[in-house]
């Protein structure tokens, strides 16, 4: 197989998605700058047609590895929203990793220290996506303690946290790569 042409530079459309998609679901620092260096090293954030064997898109998801359809792969929202899944689930489990390693464990390349290398790198890229999206005042700030737990329920996925005064709410959405609910005290309608 020839070789995938990878671009010296980002494509602004893309880190801005990944950076939309990882502040609504409402994913740590650690998560969204673990999904800026898997972004960075696989494609320099740039949404790929091809791939080492059958790699495509912004992380270089395989379908032969459950990550979706070719087509689900190549819609950026929906990558960034698998990677941010599996990754909010890996610090749940191991919140001891760097970000590198984070983004590792979801990955999991033959490469495994790259991530933590290309930090520096991922560090501005992310800082340019939050100028260029912006940051609104209902992000998951509000959720104060712990790590959001994220449920995946097949068609949509709805986050639970618990906000400054205590109260459990949560954020979802209908479908994969569908709008975002704000975010709810539990038991109350948006």
């Amino acid at each position: 197989m020839a070789p995938c042409p990878v671009p010296p530079d980002r494509d602004l459309d893309v880190t801005s998605a990944v950076y939309t998609v990882g502040r609504d679901l409402g994913v740590s620092d650690k998560v969204m700058l673990a999904g800026f260096e898997a972004g960075w090293v696989e494609s320099h954030m740039n949404n790929l047609p091809c791939g080492d064997r059958d790699s495509l898109g912004v992380f270089q998801q395989r379908p032969s590895q459950g990550w979706g359809t070719p087509q689900q792969i190549l819609h950026v929202p929906y990558a960034a929203e698998q990677f941010f899944t599996r990754a909010v689930r890996v610090e749940r489990k191991l919140p001891h990793l760097t970000a590198g390693l984070t983004a590792q464990e979801v990955q999991r390349s033959a490469f495994p220290r790259r991530y933590d290398q290309a930090e520096t790198k991922a560090r501005a890229l992310l800082e340019e996506a939050e100028r260029n999206v912006g940051t609104p005042p209902s992000t998951p700030s509000r959720v104060s303690t712990g790590v959001p737990s994220v449920v995946d329920h097949g068609s949509g996925m709805a986050i639970f946290g618990v906000d400054e005064s205590g109260e459990v709410v949560h954020r979802w959405q209908n479908a994969p790569g569908g709008p975002w609910s704000s975010w709810t005290p539990l038991g109350r309608p948006d």
